[in-house]
């Protein structure tokens, strides 16, 4: 009796779809890893604090109007080169008050408090404008410390992501090694087959290294999931939310179903544009225009060959020709398969 024929005897015994190849209790050291990473970001925080505060306050000053001297400002006397009238701070913390819980279609009552301290309706304009611009540039300062977090961390995982998918194992350009199984007499038959046609879904051959990527990513993820309530408000909250849940569902149920090369290669064509994407962010946040251009624009690049090309071709179609042969027991659909395939969907 082959060694697949004794795993296939263990497999039968379980019941086909709730089979669990893997111990998910393996994955253990990503809770301390996740802890780690929070003391990662309050250093850099700690670190960066001061700098990004003169970036927030160089980007405010450059906003200023004209006429609206912080000398000025703080005696309260009129301008001498355009006769404009300039506010005291108690002047502009009523107007920033007003300006904020007034609607467009109450504006009347600003200029109202406006004709009292002698300010003209074009002043209020740009008021409420540097108002509104200057609370942006503060909270930029939150979001440059999270891209700074972010960069920080993500930078070592890829780098690790790489080292496992594309230069220990070659998962890039022979994708189909993906799906050289334990049990294989030959590790080349996914190669020379194209695929593995097998009535047993065996566990993924893999090792201690794939095993560590899955750990630190696990971690990683585990702690942008947590922590994402504690993070600067945010338009995309709700599809950030559905993203992080998404990816730690796939991780946990991609390990338990004895798909780890897979689970490395989708895990490694995620990151790649996001270290792009945050150094623009912070090149955009320090006023290098120019950088962020061109970061951009890289980012843009490694999302349609990643994110687009890789996914869609060396995962998605690989899948579809060799990993449909590992969907089902003897006629019995497995649960963890159609779950992962279903959130690759849902992070596409």
């Amino acid at each position: 009796q082959t060694k697949a024929d004794i795993m296939m005897d263990s497999a039968l015994k379980f019941v086909p779809e709730w089979r669990v190849l893997l111990n998910p209790l393996v994955l253990w050291p990503s809770i301390p890893i996740a802890m780690i990473i929070v003391l990662i970001r309050v250093i850099v925080n700690h670190t960066l604090d001061s700098f990004a505060t003169r970036v927030s306050d160089t980007s405010v000053a450059n906003l200023r109007p004209k006429w609206l001297t912080t000398f000025a400002t703080s005696i309260g006397i009129t301008s001498n080169t355009d006769g404009y009238t300039v506010p005291t701070h108690k002047q502009l913390h009523t107007l920033n008050a007003l300006i904020a819980n007034t609607s467009q279609s109450q504006f009347h009552v600003v200029r109202q408090y406006g004709a009292q301290i002698n300010l003209c309706c074009h002043q209020l304009i740009e008021l409420k404008h540097f108002f509104m611009l200057n609370k942006q540039c503060h909270e930029q300062k939150d979001k440059f410390l999270e891209s700074a977090f972010k960069l920080l961390v993500i930078v070592p995982i890829s780098i690790y992501g790489v080292y496992i998918c594309f230069i220990w194992n070659d998962f890039f350009v022979n994708h189909y090694q993906q799906w050289s199984h334990i049990g294989d007499d030959d590790r080349n038959d996914a190669i020379d087959n194209e695929c593995r046609d097998a009535d047993e879904p065996l566990v993924q051959q893999y090792d201690e290294y794939m095993v560590w990527y899955y750990i630190v990513s696990l971690g990683y993820h585990l702690n942008r999931a947590l922590t994402q309530f504690a993070n600067p408000a945010r338009n995309d909250f709700a599809a950030l939310l559905i993203h992080h849940w998404a990816t730690l569902i796939l991780i946990v149920c991609s390990f338990v179903g004895g798909i780890l090369r897979t689970g490395c290669v989708t895990l490694a064509l995620h990151e790649y544009s996001d270290i792009f994407l945050e150094s623009a962010k912070l090149c955009k946040y320090c006023g290098f225009q120019t950088g962020a251009d061109v970061l951009f624009v890289g980012f843009v690049c490694t999302w349609i060959v990643f994110r687009m090309y890789c996914f869609c071709y060396r995962l998605l179609y690989s899948i579809a020709v060799c990993g449909i042969h590992s969907f089902c027991l003897n006629g019995h659909p497995l649960l963890f398969p159609f779950v992962c395939v279903a959130l690759l969907c849902v992070l596409q």
